[in-house]
């Protein structure tokens, strides 16, 4: 006869396991964040507190930094995705803004929503250098209304700094962050009340980041009608396929497309529907 062995039982840890801590899904993200800056990728985030960057002046003929109107959406079941918009940036037809104004013409709360999601945001890119990591030469900086308008204010205006993108009469600027998602603020300020520093003290240095600097166009490149449509059914446009093909990949299937989710929410009860409220010109 084969005699079974005895199972051992675990003993339970119980209220002897001691006090430890958690790495949670925010800590995650801030992690992220942070490897992602110190990388030395090409666009920087903008990181809680203060932020010390030197604006790079232009190459010749072009413009300190590239305006573009642009969607962000959120794709249920994928998540944030974002297109420049066609018909503000060149006039061409735009299944976004198509689709945002079927919405406005609904009197169905989430269709609103929606059609508010939908408008397309100002946005703009620009060359500059991050003090604290001047070793990986020029970065993109990427903000919105909030910022630009400080940006702004601050050329117009001698007794707050003046021309910020002369390399050299120019001076740094702090880029302050406070709050998270829609209640973020951005306060910008110039270091040293605007007092005049060169981009940088060594002229071949200062020579090479405004050389080197970043084409910004790339931003701006209108998409296809086709190429929308896909992002809008939760698919990735492959950077290899030819642009004017408007072929696209497959990278997390959603499992509605925004249309599908309108049309499952068309009943819904309203009382327990909590609208998100945000300032049109409120950045993330």
């Amino acid at each position: 006869m084969v005699r079974k062995k005895k199972k051992k039982k675990r003993k339970s840890t119980g209220s002897s396991l001691v006090k430890y801590g958690d790495y949670t899904l925010d800590d995650a993200d801030d992690d992220q964040e942070d490897l992602d800056s110190s990388r030395g990728g090409m666009i920087f985030k903008w990181k809680a507190g203060k932020n010390i960057i030197r604006l790079i002046p232009p190459l010749p003929g072009n413009k300190w930094r590239r305006r573009i109107y642009e969607h962000l959406i959120n794709v249920p079941g994928i998540g944030w995705v974002s297109f420049v918009c066609p018909r503000l940036m060149a006039k061409e037809f735009c299944p976004g803004c198509n689709k945002r104004d079927k919405l406005l013409r609904s009197k169905n709360k989430v269709d609103l929503k929606f059609a508010k999601d939908l408008r397309p945001r100002r946005n703009n890119y620009a060359n500059a250098i991050l003090r604290k990591e001047e070793e990986a030469g020029p970065r993109v900086i990427n903000f919105g209304p909030q910022i630009e308008e400080q940006f702004i204010e601050m050329r117009k205006d001698p007794d707050l700094g003046g021309n910020f993108v002369n390399p050299i009469k120019g001076f740094d600027i702090v880029v302050r962050k406070k709050g998270e998602k829609l209640n973020t603020e951005y306060k910008v300020y110039p270091v040293g009340k605007g007092r005049s520093t060169p981009l940088h003290e060594d002229a071949t240095i200062m020579n090479a980041w405004i050389e080197n600097q970043h084409a910004l166009e790339r931003f701006a490149v209108v998409p296809t009608a086709d190429q929308i449509e896909a992002k809008m059914r939760g698919e990735e446009i492959d950077d290899e396929d030819d642009e004017d093909s408007g072929s696209s990949r497959k990278r997390r299937r959603s499992k509605k497309s925004i249309d599908e989710e309108l049309d499952e929410i068309e009943d819904a009860d309203w009382e327990d529907y909590e609208e998100e409220e945000e300032d049109e010109d409120e950045e993330e």
